[in-house]
């Protein structure tokens, strides 16, 4: 099963979304440098 995911970095509040069975939104509070919003992709 394949899962897309699109990510939004320096988003106000940290959400997920689920758009369809298998696309998801997810939206962090970390902006994207030096990983840090990938990070908080995978704590969330």
């Amino acid at each position: 099963m394949l899962i897309k995911v699109k990510v939004f970095p320096d988003s106000i509040k940290q959400e997920i979304i689920k758009k369809s069975q298998d696309s998801f939104e997810i939206k962090v509070k970390e902006a994207p440098i030096r990983g840090e919003a990938n990070r908080a992709v995978v704590r969330i």
